[in-house]
C-alpha cells in the first residue's frame, strides 16, 4: 500500500499532465458525494433519515446485510417505495442548494483545462454543472445510459458523466437492485475509459458492488498507464477499502499528513473534534484537495470574478450575435460596457489592496492573502463593506491555511480588528460577531502549540467576556467551551491561572 501526503501526490499527478507532448489527458475525476457537502447531505446522513421516515411509517425491518451500500438501499426504500416519491425526496434535499466550494474549485479546474476535462460522479446533484455556468463554459451532461454516445472523452468538451443518474429523473440509482443494473449499462464505457485513463477519486468512500467499484475491480487486474490516486477523507477511510484495491502497485492513497503535536480540529467549526484517525492525523476534504491543485497548477482567477461587467457582456453578444431583436439587447450590452469602463477607471489604492486580498484567496494563496492583508493600513478610510469583505477572506485564508503558523495566527488577530472596527461603526449583525467568535476561539488553539499558553488563556477569557449569555447558539457555544478550557487551565495550574 503506497500512502502519500497531498503535496506530494499533487506534484506527481501535476509531472504526469506536464509529461503528456499532445493534448491528451492522464487523468479523470471520480467524484463522491464529498465534494457536494454540506449544503447537499451524505449518504449516512440521507440513511438516517430515511430510517427515521420508514420507522413513521411502521417499516421497522432491519437491512439484510451490514454493509453501507445495503443499509442505503433499504431504508430509502423503506421510507420511499415509489420512485417517484424517492425523486421528490432528493429533489427536496438539492434544488436551490448552494454551491458547494469544492464545486467552485473543481469547476475552475475544468475552465482552465488544468488535469482534466471529464468527471464520472455517483452523485445526483447539479452543482458542478451549476458553477460551470457559472464561470461561463459550456459542458455536456449525461445521466442516463441511453445517452452514452454524449460522451466523447478524446474530444475537448467539459464532461460530467452521473452514472446513478440525476435527480431530474425518478429512475435514479438508489436501490441496490438499480445499481447493479446500471453496472451492466455503464459498465462498458468505464472498462473502455479506464484502459486510457485513471482515476483521481475525491469525495467517494466506494461502495462496492457499485458501477464505478465493480469497473475498477475489473480494471486493475492489470497494471495501469498512470497511478491512481485515491484521496481519502480520514484514516478510516482507507482502511475501508477492499485488498484487491489498495494492494494494486499502481494504487496511491492520499491522506493528510500527520502534525506533530498538533490537536486534529475542523477549519468550519474550529473545535477540538473526536475521530477514528490515530492520534495527530488530519481529516481531507474535498476542497482542501482541490486547494491544493489550484495552487500547483497556477490557475487565473475566472473571467466572471476578475472583469464581471465585461465578462456579462460577452455573454450577451455570444447569446445573440447579430440577432437583438425584438428586445434591442445590444443596448443593454453597450450600457454593460460602459458601466466596465467606469468601474476600471482609477481604483483607489485601498480598492487595489482589498481586492489582492480577495484575489489570494481565490486562488487558494491563503498564507499571501493574510500577509496582503497586515499592508493595509487600518488607518486608512475603510468603508463597511470593504471591511467586511477582508473579514470574510481572512477568515477564509486562516481557516484553510490551518498550519498552526504564526501567518494564521495573524490572520485570526487582523480579524479581530476588522471586527472591532465594524462594530464601533454601528456595522455589527450577526456574522460579524460570529465571524469575530471564531476568531477569538481559533486564536488560543494556534497559540497552545506555539507554547504561548498565557495568551490562549487571554482568549478564551475574552470570548467569554463578550459573548458568555449571548443570543446566537453558535456564540454560546463557543463562550462555554471557552469557559470550560478555562476551569480545566484553573483546576491543572492552580488558582494562580486566574490571574493571567
Amino acid at each position: 500500500m503506497r500512502v502519500l501526503d497531498l503535496q506530494t501526490a499533487v506534484g506527481e499527478i501535476r509531472q504526469a499532465c506536464d509529461s503528456e507532448t499532445s493534448r491528451r489527458y492522464p487523468f479523470f475525476f471520480i467524484a463522491g458525494a464529498g465534494i457536494s457537502c454540506p449544503p447537499i447531505p451524505l449518504a449516512c446522513t440521507i440513511e438516517d433519515e430515511c430510517k427515521r421516515v420508514a420507522e413513521q411509517q411502521g417499516r421497522t425491518a432491519k437491512p439484510p446485510r451490514d454493509d453501507p451500500l445495503t443499509r442505503y438501499s433499504h431504508w430509502m426504500e423503506s421510507a420511499w417505495p415509489q420512485p417517484h416519491l424517492r425523486q421528490k425526496y432528493l429533489r427536496s434535499l438539492i434544488e436551490r442548494k448552494p454551491i458547494s466550494a469544492a464545486n467552485l474549485r473543481l469547476a475552475h479546474l475544468l475552465t482552465e483545462n488544468a488535469i482534466t476535462n471529464l468527471v464520472v460522479t455517483t452523485n445526483f446533484d447539479d452543482l458542478l454543472s451549476r458553477a460551470l455556468t457559472l464561470f461561463g463554459r459550456a459542458h455536456i451532461i449525461c445521466d442516463h445510459p441511453q445517452m452514452l454516445l454524449r460522451i466523447d472523452a478524446e474530444r475537448d468538451d467539459i464532461q460530467i458523466l452521473h452514472v446513478h443518474g440525476s435527480y431530474w429523473h425518478y429512475d435514479c440509482c438508489n436501490l441496490r437492485v438499480e445499481i447493479t443494473e446500471r453496472t451492466q449499462g455503464i459498465g462498458g464505457f468505464l472498462n473502455s475509459l479506464l484502459a486510457r485513463r485513471s482515476p483521481l477519486v475525491l469525495g467517494y468512500s466506494g461502495w462496492e458492488g457499485d458501477v464505478i467499484m465493480s469497473a475498477l475491480k475489473h480494471r486493475l487486474k492489470d497494471r495501469l498507464r498512470s497511478n491512481l490516486y485515491w484521496f481519502c477523507h480520514t484514516y478510516s477511510t482507507a482502511v475501508s477499502l477492499p485488498r484487491w484495491l489498495t494492494d494494486h502497485p499502481n494504487v496511491c492513497l492520499v491522506m493528510a499528513a500527520p502534525i506533530e503535536g498538533r490537536s486534529s480540529r475542523t477549519s468550519e467549526a474550529l473545535e477540538l473534534r473526536t475521530s477514528s484517525c490515530p492520534q495527530g492525523i488530519e481529516s481531507l476534504d474535498a476542497r482542501q484537495v482541490l486547494d491544493e491543485f489550484v495552487r500547483a497548477f497556477s490557475l487565473k482567477v475566472p473571467d466572471i470574478i476578475c472583469d464581471p461587467l465585461h465578462f456579462y457582456a460577452r455573454q450577451l453578444a455570444d447569446f445573440l450575435q447579430e440577432n437583438e431583436a425584438p428586445y434591442f439587447i445590444n443596448s443593454v450590452i453597450e450600457r454593460i460596457k460602459r458601466a466596465a469602463q467606469r468601474d476600471r477607471e482609477m481604483p483607489s489604492l485601498i480598492e487595489r489592496q482589498v481586492e489582492q486580498v480577495l484575489d489570494d484567496v481565490r486562488r487558494a494563496e491563503y498564507r499571501a492573502a493574510i500577509q496582503d492583508g497586515q499592508l493595509i493600513s487600518l488607518s486608512s478610510d475603510l468603508n463597511a463593506t470593504q471591511l467586511r469583505r477582508l473579514l470574510e477572506a481572512l477568515w477564509s485564508a486562516a481557516a484553510n491555511l490551518s498550519d498552526d503558523s504564526p501567518e494564521e495566527l495573524a490572520g485570526y488577530r487582523l480579524m479581530v480588528t476588522l471586527a472591532d472596527r465594524l462594530m464601533q461603526s454601528g456595522n455589527e449583525d450577526a456574522t460579524v460577531r460570529e465571524l469575530l467568535a471564531r476568531a477569538l476561539f481559533a486564536q488560543p488553539l494556534v497559540l497552545k502549540v506555539l507554547n504561548r499558553h498565557d495568551e490562549a488563556l487571554a482568549c478564551y477569557r475574552e470570548l467569554v467576556t463578550r459573548f458568555d449569555g449571548a443570543g446566537e447558539p453558535l456564540l454560546r457555544e463557543l463562550a462555554a467551551k471557552a469557559a470550560e478550557h478555562l476551569r480545566l487551565a484553573v483546576t491543572k495550574l492552580g488558582p494562580a491561572t486566574e490571574l493571567l
